[in-house]
């Protein structure tokens, strides 16, 4: 049995490659929900997709194991974008199709064993493994290897993480009268991403996603949501007054999210990291802070 921590991107990458190869595998995954930020939220009529917005490459086939219909857009400079039809979570439920994953088991404690290893999740039975694949977020992965007595890198605990506030906005009224790509990034210092949900064909109505700046979420990201509210409306109007100053915004935030872990700051020298026989790690750390950083780490760590 392969067992795989984690089911984001990496993790399900991983865990297919495994069971195309013939393995028997399972994914543990401790949220209630798989993808990770392969994340789509619904409100109402409105759809947004509230972590990563698209997949970045020259052609769909560099993306592996994708089985839905990919919607394609260039920016000015010719880079060609990808984004999953009704939502990035689409491309999760793709991944996850044949998959046994385990919602709700989080994996506390590794134990080596002469022939593998045994984890051990919270209120589940414990899972023999003969190869272990870490794909959750770094932090979270090297907890559980500190927690199992099990050394690695000491490297790794330089890799630090950006942490990521999300407001998702509709509109009562008219949308405001401007011209919106379907992403613009790093619009201002205080927004990393704006995204229109219904230029990318996620959602059928209008409905803007406002990822913010590294620096700025990292400012408000424990504050109370109404503080957040005020705060990300401020940057907001900043934002349109560079845009046309005469244009009100009338739209209204819904939701705020929260990514603690939404990329890493730097990465990794290496695609991957087997901290001791059969115990590899994986993830964006490794293959750069994206999706496609994640899915280049899961195609290149051994089976």
């Amino acid at each position: 049995m392969q067992v795989v921590v984690g089911a984001g991107v990496a993790g399900l990458v991983i865990a297919n490659r495994l069971l195309n190869a013939g393995y028997d595998v399972v994914v543990l995954e401790k949220s209630r929900g798989f993808g990770g930020r392969l994340a789509t939220r619904r409100i109402g009529n409105l759809r947004f997709d509230h972590g990563a917005q698209f997949l970045k490459a020259n052609e769909p086939r560099e993306i592996p194991f994708a089985t839905d219909q990919w919607i394609r857009w260039a920016d000015k400079s010719g880079a060609q974008y990808w984004a999953s039809p009704q939502g990035m979570t689409n491309f999760a439920k793709n991944l996850a199709v044949n998959l046994d994953v385990r919602l709700e088991h989080l994996v506390t404690k590794i134990e080596i064993l002469r022939t593998g290893y045994r984890l051990l999740a919270d209120c589940h039975s414990p899972s023999e493994a003969e190869r272990v694949y870490l794909s959750c977020p770094l932090p979270q992965s090297l907890k559980l290897l500190k927690n199992s007595h099990i050394a690695y890198d000491p490297c790794l605990d330089q890799i630090k993480y950006a942490k990521a506030l999300i407001g998702l906005v509709g509109f009562e009224d008219a949308v405001p009268a401007i011209k919106l790509d379907a992403i613009q990034l790093n619009p201002t210092p205080d927004i990393a991403m704006v995204t229109d949900q219904k230029s990318k064909q996620v959602s059928n109505e209008p409905a803007w996603t406002f990822t913010m700046a590294s620096n700025w979420s990292e400012i408000y990201f424990d504050s109370s949501e109404q503080e957040q509210k005020f705060a990300m409306l401020r940057a907001i109007d900043r934002w349109l007054s560079v845009i046309n100053k005469d244009v009100q915004f009338n739209g209204q935030i819904l939701q705020i999210k929260k990514w603690r872990y939404s990329h890493p700051l730097t990465q990794a020298q290496y695609l991957y990291s087997e901290v001791f026989k059969n115990l590899i790690l994986i993830g964006d750390a490794f293959g750069g802070g994206s999706i496609h950083g994640s899915i280049r780490s899961a195609i290149s760590a051994p089976l």
